[in-house]
C-alpha cells in the first residue's frame, strides 16, 4: 500500500522566522500539508517568553487549518540551556525550561519534543 507525501511527510516552521506564524499555517494549508513540526523559538514560540493561554490560541489556529503538530523542537542548541550541566542552578533552571517545553508540546497536541541532553564541557573526563 503507497501512502500519500501528505500523511508521513511533516514541514517544520524553522524557514519562517521572519514570517508571521499565521503566515506559514496559510503556507501549509495551501500546500495542502497535513503534518507540521514546531520550532520552539523566536519569533513563533520562544519557551521562557510565550504564555501557556498563546499555545493554546495558536493551537486553536492549527486545528482550524486542519494541520496535526507532530513534533514540537524548543530550540536549545544556541540558547543558554543544558540539563547536563554540572552546575546546578543552570541545570535547575535548564530543566524547568524543559518542563515547560513539555507542557507547550501537550498543549500542541504534538506526541513528541525534540530533547538534546546537551553536553559537558570539553574539558570534562569523557567518563562523564
Amino acid at each position: 500500500m503507497r501512502r500519500d507525501w501528505k500523511e508521513i511527510i511533516a514541514i517544520g516552521n524553522y524557514h519562517y522566522t521572519a514570517y508571521s506564524f499565521e503566515y506559514f499555517l496559510d503556507s501549509m494549508a495551501s500546500l495542502e500539508v497535513k503534518n507540521i513540526e514546531i520550532w520552539g523559538a523566536k519569533p513563533h514560540i520562544c519557551v521562557d517568553a510565550v504564555s501557556l493561554g498563546k499555545v493554546e490560541t495558536m493551537r486553536e489556529a492549527i486545528d482550524k487549518k486542519g494541520l496535526k503538530v507532530i513534533c514540537f523542537c524548543p530550540e536549545q542548541n544556541t540558547y543558554p540551556l543544558d540539563i547536563c550541566a554540572r552546575d546546578d542552578d543552570f541545570r535547575s533552571y535548564s530543566i524547568a525550561h524543559m518542563k515547560k517545553a513539555i507542557e507547550i508540546t501537550h498543549i500542541l497536541g504534538a506526541k513528541r519534543m525534540l530533547l538534546c541532553p546537551g553536553n559537558g564541557s570539553l574539558d570534562e573526563p569523557q567518563s562523564d
